[in-house]
């Protein structure tokens, strides 16, 4: 664009010169013919050559025409290398997410026409595989995590797509199981995983809700209890953060190799006469309220270093 501009006002700019141009020549032409010397009509010199030749020599310039811009070839051909490129690269993450033939996404068990209520409650778990391997079971403001890896007919772990994955969330969901999946993006994607003993688990492909609490109205932080405290248990850390905005969240991490294990959102308020932490969470994506009471002692000792929680001594986090 700016060779196109540039050449535009190179035309504008000839345009002017060429009528300063004309005004000079109509001058210089009245001067010649005011001061020039009578011709010589003699027979070494005609006349008429003679005039024609002044008229040749004092003829008006003419401005050179606009030059049209000119986009490298080599800059065409990249462009079309790119495009080509976004085509093919668009074409492969459509088929992908089309057609897929991988377990990586998110499930839920589908229950189907039931009026069952414990199969309507697992309908609302939501099973995620991740690329990296790594699992998580949610419901509500809950998640357990875990991890996920494809096996050979040996039941050992395959770098390569099998018909068989071993699971591992938690408690929840540990085992290995056949896979068989069906569908696409248009009728939908179904997963079959079939394990020992019978077990059968029909799920749906879906996208996860985003499910959020909101704190209590009648939240009032209450000193020596508000903070992150921590403790160390057989295997794993415990942690309880209770926020100063009334949200609380509580998680477990495996103590050897740090990895999280569970996560519950909620939110809290403090009865500080009965000394108790009350805890609400969501157990399902429609919200429904679940409870929990903690049993609270403040150790003044400490100078707000220290909290018992059911029985459970935490330390606040450094």
């Amino acid at each position: 664009m700016d060779d196109f501009e540039k050449n535009e006002m190179s035309f504008d700019d000839a345009s002017q010169e060429t009528e300063t141009l004309n005004d000079a020549v109509t001058e210089a032409t009245d001067n010649i013919e005011s001061e020039a010397p009578a011709a010589d009509f003699s027979e070494e010199t005609n006349g008429t050559e003679l005039t024609e030749n002044a008229e040749e020599d004092i003829t008006e310039p003419q401005a050179e025409p606009a030059k049209k811009p000119v986009i490298n070839k080599a800059i065409k051909i990249a462009i079309c290398i790119f495009i080509v490129a976004g085509l093919i690269f668009g074409g492969a993450m459509l088929a992908k997410n089309l057609f897929s033939t991988s377990v990586v996404g998110t499930w839920v068990i589908d229950a189907g026409a039931t009026d069952d209520e414990a199969a309507q409650q697992a309908a609302t778990q939501y099973f995620t595989f991740n690329d990296d391997g790594t699992a998580s079971l949610s419901s509500g403001t809950i998640k357990v995590f875990g991890t996920w890896n494809y096996t050979d007919k040996d039941n050992k772990k395959s770098e390569t797509p099998t018909d068989s994955i071993y699971t591992s969330i938690y408690v929840y969901f540990v085992g290995n199981y056949n896979v068989k999946l069906e569908g696409n993006a248009f009728s939908g994607r179904t997963m079959k995983l079939s394990g020992d003993g019978g077990v059968e688990y029909k799920f749906k492909s879906v996208s996860e809700p985003k499910v959020e609490i909101e704190p209590s109205k009648d939240f009032k932080a209450v000193d020596g209890v508000t903070g992150k405290w921590t403790a160390d248990i057989t295997g794993a850390k415990m942690t309880y953060d209770l926020k100063d905005n009334g949200l609380i969240e509580y998680t477990v991490d495996d103590s050897t190799t740090k990895k999280r294990i569970l996560l519950l959102t909620g939110k809290y308020t403090v009865n500080a006469e009965k000394k108790e932490i009350h805890v609400v969470y969501y157990s399902d994506e429609k919200k429904t309220e679940t409870t929990m009471d903690l049993p609270y002692t403040v150790n003044n000792k400490t100078k707000g270093k220290k909290l018992t929680l059911s029985g459970q001594e935490f330390s606040i986090a450094k």
